[in-house]
């Protein structure tokens, strides 16, 4: 059975076998226990993390209780070895209904439960003694009722006591609150706190200006505000439609809250609580609280920064090391133009827009996958500034060249800064840019002795130092794509299969490929993004419900490739990507492109297809941060044929597509 189900509950659910092994956990074990999810998964038994006051629970050594049939919910105390800390929670177990001896145990945490009762109890114990002494002051007024003139002063005095009472208790709060009519006017009742969170005075102010609404906006909120108390749908739905938060001048960071107050006399069949006639607004400084989640959010984002730049530090090394060289290559570019106009043109203006669109694209994606977030959101930020560059004249597009060339230093700037700050963490390779090796010591004394052993003129001395030292499997490189797939799956809702590699082993050096090997992270985004389907319609189409993409790598003897064999290297390597999608339709194509290329029509099906190569052209409606732009598919082409390679697609629908690269063999 699939368990992956209980993921996301926040109830703590493990399955166990008959002898308490665990066989599945989720996250909320981790937190309820203190144990990390790693290390409970390597633990055999459950009791060896939960110890419950009730030694009869069948997730114990002996016991029976909840083994043949589902328990009702019972409320027990547990231990957790890991923390020495005694919980409560509410415990069920119920056999597994899909496999034989397995059991489900649910654990609901009521530690919070209890100490949220126990604060509500304090505030409710305070209420009811100010209901208390109304009830006292009620009682008084009535024995004084004969005597209106003392009755009065009395009440008035009453009155004078109980507004102060009110106000300090109002002020002692630290929230505003402020009340608004309809006509958007505040009242002079308010607590002193909004001085100073929404630093002004609201006494007799309209509400717009007290929030600093834009004024392009203050007729929007103007019907929000009447909509409000006409209260055509429920308040609470209104009420989010309104400012949650106010621009503090100080960047502290206020919340806003609006709360109904009803007419108690009238009512209706709509709203039996009466009619608003005013609105409370209450204003929170969450600063602190605020500050707390982004740190949170932060620490988060570096330790996956970490993890990703520990696991696939190699491949790192290779973006910084290409990225430095396409960084000189735009400098060059754009420091070199020409500044005389003839004509209205300028003569041998050399600004490569594709290469710049392309290494835009290419840096925003890899960074992405690095969780180097500031220069991913700089990239998608310029590449939405500059994508109509192609269509720009080239007197435009000479024009445009400084500020380009600024935004490409910026670029470089942050790229360079995130090396320096992480410098410890990447190591010294970055200093001289050449990637590391490691090798065991034994295979350096056998390689030492095979050398001492040979006879002159030691032929094969650099054939064999290259492969043993210089070049490492090919799969090596392609492995952090797995982790790129599995992203774009998780944030689109679909589903994959882990990676299924062959011919892997197969050595390269690296190096002279990255430009390749970096591009390719656009075909494995593809894929998920264009490719596999949903995971609900792929089972309507009788497929697995999670998508499967094959990666497979293979030499070719010359003349063994769809390229012309009497090209001047002796072996080619093909590399194969495959996914069992929805594949490529090229009636799309041809529809997208009628108009745009002529001879489209009578084009076969199979280079109909080719047009994905094409710059700028995509499948996909709308642009978004993973595809979409035309621009992957189009990097990669380029980078075989650089090399002297090329790429192609074979697409069946609704089975999936093949993209081939087709590269020389580069020796040292």
């Amino acid at each position: 059975m699939d368990y992956s189900l209980f993921d996301t509950l926040l109830d703590a659910v493990l399955v166990i076998d008959e002898q308490r092994k665990i066989l599945y956990c989720n996250e909320a074990v981790s937190t309820l226990s203190g144990i990390p999810l790693k290390r409970i998964k390597k633990t055999t038994l459950c009791y060896e993390i939960f110890e419950f006051e009730d030694v009869d629970l069948f997730c114990m050594p002996n016991g029976t209780w909840g083994k043949d049939h589902a328990s009702p919910y019972r409320e027990l105390h547990f231990k957790t070895p890991a923390t020495d800390k005694t919980s409560r929670v509410l415990v069920t177990i119920q056999p597994d209904p899909h496999e034989k001896n397995r059991w489900i145990l649910y654990l609901r945490d009521m530690t919070l439960e209890e100490a949220l009762q126990k604060k509500y109890r304090s505030e409710l114990g305070k209420k009811e003694e100010v209901i208390v002494d109304l009830k006292k002051a009620q009682a008084e007024l009535e024995d004084y009722s004969k005597n209106l003139e003392k009755k009065v002063e009395q009440r008035t005095a009453e009155l004078h006591d109980a507004n102060q009472i009110l106000n300090a208790m109002l002020n002692s709060l630290g929230q505003g609150f402020l009340v608004f009519r309809k006509d958007g006017m505040c009242i002079p009742i308010y607590s002193k706190a909004c001085e100073v969170i929404l630093e002004t005075n609201p006494a007799l102010k309209y509400i717009w200006e007290i929030l600093k609404i834009p004024a392009a906006e203050i007729e929007s909120f103007k019907i929000w505000v009447t909509t409000l108390f006409q209260e055509p749908i429920p308040f609470k739905d209104l009420a989010e439609l309104g400012s949650v938060t106010f621009p503090h001048s100080k960047n502290k960071y206020i919340t806003l809250e609006y709360y109904p107050m009803r007419s108690a006399a009238e009512h209706s069949i709509r709203n039996k609580a009466g009619k608003v006639e005013g609105v409370v607004l209450v204003s929170s400084d969450k600063s602190q609280e605020h500050k707390a989640q982004m740190d949170a959010e932060r620490e988060k984002a570096y330790a996956n920064m970490v993890t990703k730049l520990v696991k696939s530090k190699d491949q790192f090394l290779l973006f910084v090391k290409e990225s430095r060289v396409l960084f000189q290559k735009a400098y060059q570019m754009l420091q070199t133009q020409p500044e005389h106009l003839q004509d209205g043109n300028v003569k041998n203006c050399n600004i490569d827009v594709e290469f710049i669109l392309r290494f835009l694209h290419t840096l925003k994606g890899t960074s992405a996958y690095f969780s180097m977030e500031v220069l991913k959101n700089l990239a998608h930020e310029y590449e939405d500034e500059y994508s109509n560059l192609p269509d720009l004249s080239t007197v435009e597009l000479k024009k445009q060249a400084p500020l380009l060339e600024k935004r490409i230093q910026e670029l470089g700037k942050v790229f360079e800064g995130f090396l320096k700050e992480n410098q410890n963490l990447i190591g010294t390779a970055l200093q001289d840019g050449e990637r590391r090796i490691e090798i065991s010591e034994m295979d350096l004394k056998i390689f030492c002795k095979k050398l001492s052993q040979l006879p002159p003129p030691f032929q094969n001395l650099k054939t064999e130092y290259i492969e043993q030292f210089i070049q490492e499997p090919i799969q090596k490189y392609f492995e952090h794509f797995e982790d790129v797939a599995f992203q774009v799956a998780s944030k689109l809702g679909k589903q994959i299969k882990p990676f299924i590699f062959s011919g892997g082993g197969l050595r390269v050096v690296g190096e002279y490929y990255s430009e390749v090997f970096n591009s390719l992270i656009h075909a494995f985004r593809n894929a998920v993004d264009h490719g596999i389907e949903m995971p609900e319609d792929r089972i309507d189409l009788g497929k697995d419900a999670a998508g499967l993409i094959e990666i497979s790598f293979k030499k070719l003897v010359k003349g063994g490739s769809t390229l012309d064999s009497t090209k001047d290297s002796t072996n080619w390597i093909e590399i194969l990507i495959k996914d069992d999608g929805g594949g490529i339709d090229p009636k799309i194509i041809r529809e997208k492109l009628k108009g745009k290329i002529p001879a489209i029509e009578s084009e076969n099906d199979s280079t109909v297809i080719q047009h994905i190569f094409d710059s700028g052209f995509s499948t996909q409606e709308t642009v978004n941060d993973i595809s979409g732009r035309g621009i992957g598919m189009g990097a990669i082409l380029h980078a075989a044929k650089a090399l002297g390679g090329t790429a192609f697609v074979n697409s069946t629908v609704g089975k999936g597509s093949i993209l081939s690269i087709v590269i020389p063999e580069i020796h040292a």
